[in-house]
């Protein structure tokens, strides 16, 4: 009797954190308010991007895209439409976003900069970091607030990060990593994916 007991008691629980884990990431409301953006980090399948989310608008601008079915899914998440635009071929004014390209990739928004970094190099006037892909030991800015890196960059590359005060945040194929700013303070926020 009290092994159907415990079996019971197990199987209920594990029944709750299936339902808890599937619910994780179905919908997310970013709740955003004026004066307020959301910077969402996605990696998916076929496809590396950063959305820019404010009260009225979205961009989505791609670092790499190859035909990637779960970004229709990702959008259904956060209930956005955004705007497509390709890094690559995005400078200067879009809206109220301005990029910059030099040796890295320059995202300008309200008083914060975040940049994306593809290499070993200075990363001078950034708040934010976002690595996508490292070859050395990255050297870490005394002024960079946060840093998020790819699933995929060695340790041995973050070791400056990681001995550091920095604040860092993986961003994954399992989760998505969203930055909220405003003027006056940043959050961080890791949302599992469900169903993984």
């Amino acid at each position: 009797m009290k092994k159907i007991i415990i079996l019971l008691i197990f199987l209920m629980f594990f029944l709750n954190h299936l339902d808890i884990q599937a619910s994780t990431a179905k919908k997310i409301d970013l709740k955003t308010k004026e004066n307020e953006i959301n910077i969402i980090f996605l990696k998916l399948e076929n496809s590396i991007s950063v959305i820019i989310d404010e009260l009225d608008q979205s961009k989505l601008f791609f670092f790499k895209y190859d035909n990637d079915k779960g970004l229709k899914k990702a959008l259904n998440i956060f209930d956005i439409k955004p705007k497509f635009f390709d890094i690559a071929n995005s400078e200067g004014y879009i809206d109220n976003v301005y990029i910059e390209k030099g040796k890295y990739t320059m995202i300008k928004v309200q008083d914060y900069n975040l940049c994306i970094v593809s290499s070993k190099v200075e990363t001078k006037d950034c708040d934010f970091i976002y690595l996508l892909s490292l070859d050395d030991i990255f050297m870490v800015n005394k002024n960079t607030t946060a840093v998020f890196y790819d699933e995929n960059i060695k340790d041995e590359y973050l070791a400056e990060i990681n001995e550091s005060w920095i604040e860092s945040h993986i961003v994954s194929l399992d989760s998505f990593t969203i930055l909220k700013l405003n003027k006056e303070e940043y959050s961080i926020f890791v949302v599992p994916l469900a169903n993984k």
